[in-house]
Formats: C-alpha cells, sequence, structure tokens
C-alpha cells in the first residue's frame, strides 16, 4: 500500500511464476522476483522470524504480501532469468548462467556441500571444478531434490535420492550436483515431480528415473517399482519439451 495515498499496489508485468508446497515466486520481466506464502524453511529468501507467544509457542512465519528477494553478497538478483520451487526451497539461474538456492537442505537440495538450510542465497557448488556450477540454462524441482539443465546438454542432480530420482545409479542423497547424462546423449528439456524426473533428448526420445508407483516413469508400475538411472521411455518420439506433476508426466511433440 502507497504510504502517501493509501491506494493498494499490486505487482505486475510478470512473465514467470513457480509454487512450492505451501509458499510461491513471481519473476518480472526486468528479472525482480518476488516471494509470498510460508517461510518457515526461509523459502522465500528473507530472514525468518523466530517469535513465539507467551507460552513459548513458534508463530508460524509466512507473508501475506509478496516480499522482494534482496541483493547480497554484491550479487545482483534483478538478472534472473529461471526459476523453480521446491517442496520448501527455491533455485534461481542468473543471465551468466550460474544458480543460487536458499530455503530447507535437509537432503543437500540446496546443493552448497551442506544440510544447512539458509534463508540466504547460497551458490550451487560444482565438486568437479571445485568451483560453482555454470553454463546452466534451466532448473527444475521435486519434492526434496533438484534437476538442472546445461547448455550443452547435461543434467546436473542433487538432494534427496532415495527413490532413484537423481539417476545416479543408486538411491543415495547428495549434497553436490552430480552429472547424471547418460554417454552420447545430449538433453534439450528437463521436468521433475515429486520423487521423479524426466529429460528430452536431442533426438525427440524421453528419458525417466525415479518412483514409479503411479507409472509416471512411462512404463507400467506392475514392471518396476522405481529406476535409478535414467532410461528411455519405449514408444515416444520427435518430442520437444515434457512437463510433470506429483505423479504424472506429460509430453509434447512438435507436429
Amino acid at each position: 500500500i502507497d504510504e502517501e495515498t493509501g491506494v493498494r499496489d499490486y505487482i505486475s508485468d510478470i512473465k514467470r511464476i513457480a509454487a512450492g508446497e505451501r509458499f510461491v515466486l513471481a519473476l518480472r520481466n526486468d528479472g525482480l522476483l518476488y516471494a509470498w506464502g510460508d517461510n518457515t524453511s526461509g523459502q522465500l529468501g528473507v530472514e525468518i522470524n523466530n517469535e513465539t507467544t507467551e507460552d513459548g509457542t513458534a508463530i508460524e512465519d509466512s507473508r501475506s504480501l509478496p516480499v522482494e528477494v534482496d541483493l547480497t553478497d554484491g550479487v545482483d538478483f534483478t538478472e534472473i532469468t529461471d526459476i523453480a520451487a521446491g517442496k520448501n526451497h527455491t533455485v534461481i539461474v542468473l543471465n551468466n548462467d550460474t544458480v543460487y538456492t536458499w530455503g530447507d537442505n535437509t537432503y543437500g537440495q540446496l546443493g552448497n556441500n551442506s544440510v544447512t538450510p539458509s534463508s540466504m542465497p547460497v551458490q550451487v557448488r560444482n565438486p568437479i571444478s571445485d568451483g560453482y556450477l555454470d553454463g546452466i540454462v534451466k532448473v527444475a524441482q521435486g519434492k526434496y531434490h533438484s534437476v538442472a539443465l546445461t547448455l550443452d546438454g547435461k543434467v546436473y542432480t542433487w538432494g534427496h535420492g532415495a527413490d532413484g530420482q537423481l539417476g545416479t545409479g543408486n538411491t543415495i542423497s547428495v549434497d553436490e550436483p552430480t552429472d547424471v547424462t547418460p554417454s552420447g546423449v545430449k538433453f534439450i528439456d528437463i521436468a521433475v515431480g515429486e520423487e521423479f524426473a524426466l529429460a528430452v533428448a536431442s533426438d525427440g526420445t524421453v528419458y525417466s528415473t525415479g518412483l514409479n508407483d503411479c507409472s509416471q516413469l512411462g512404463v507400467a508400475s506392475t514392471a518396476i517399482s522405481a529406476r535409478t538411472s535414467f532410461a528411455k521411455i519405449d514408444g515416444l518420439s520427435n518430442i520437444i519439451n515434457v512437463a510433470a506433476g506429483d505423479a504424472c508426466g506429460m509430453a509434447l511433440d512438435k507436429y
């Protein structure tokens, strides 16, 4: 609300929305990021309110109006190109193709070689170069895991891995990105459900990994209950984009 006029102002010129379990992100065309809703894990990118009632009961921290994610450590967050939301964590890509995260970090979903939560943005690491992940063009989030697509077609994953959703070949959770791209494959799109992931290859085929209790991997759940590495879905070709719900997948062909 404008302090001088008393008139309510509205955010506008929004180009992208992402939603977690109980919070929302909105990215404007000029690169500014707004967030609102639950902030108990710091997923809005603002300091957590640790106030309690007189009897010591914690007061739930939330924001009913959008707050702007501020600058931190010299990083200009007016240059955001992509956003994604997990259950209680946020991931963004900057115009220099680097990745920052904040919020819950129980399973290492912030990708910073830690399981400590953060309400302030932290940069996602790259254990191979002993530096930071770069070259990223798109991010997608599951419940507790993160997936990133690079300009040259690689897929990196990190976070919760108990159902094979990371595609690392096992069910171990990891707190730094791992390159899980199958040999000889170049990916062009990604989508992530609650506990599974989809990826489109440059030849128009689709790969999947993770939980399959509802046949969300594109194969009957009676055949496999889960998959720990990306494998091709039979019968899909000429695909250009994929999308995912909690336990369902969708694919768009080019015709």
